[in-house]
């Protein structure tokens, strides 16, 4: 009986780099904690977003605004109390087990498709801008 190496390997390499992922993201401090900003970035999302599909879009965001206030939410840590909450409001109504279900999809996305990928980068960068320059107090 022939042993199939390949697909334990693929199995093993796929489980240590999402090890070294979450410690990775245990060490890092989310960059933002301000749920207020919600809104206001979602607008600036909508804005910038260049996906055109209304439940890709969805999902981005979803991705972008969890990367920013939840990175170990990515690697599989719970999401922050409130968050669910607050991301539901900015998406409009949107329920938060919706929201649940659709940020692994979201992850998987981001790690098998380029075009995700490069669009979440491109939106992260900017919604960090817009959120630095909404954190940034009035000179006076």
């Amino acid at each position: 009986m022939k042993k199939d190496g390949g697909m334990a390997a693929t199995i093993t390499s796929q489980f240590v780099s999402l090890e070294a992922c979450r410690r990775t993201i245990d060490g890092a401090a989310a960059p933002l904690s301000d749920l207020s900003l919600l809104p206001r970035l979602h607008a600036a999302f909508e804005r910038e977003c260049r996906v055109p599909d209304p439940v890709g879009r969805r999902r981005m965001f979803i991705f972008v605004i969890v990367a920013l206030y939840a990175p170990g939410s990515l690697a599989g840590r719970r999401l922050p109390q409130g968050m669910r909450q607050a991301l539901s409001s900015a998406l409009h109504g949107v329920s938060p087990c919706r929201l649940s279900s659709q940020l692994p999809e979201a992850v998987w996305e981001y790690g098998h498709y380029r075009d995700f990928h490069d669009e979440a980068t491109r939106l992260l960068s900017m919604l960090w801008t817009e959120a630095a320059a909404r954190d940034t107090p009035e000179p006076g």
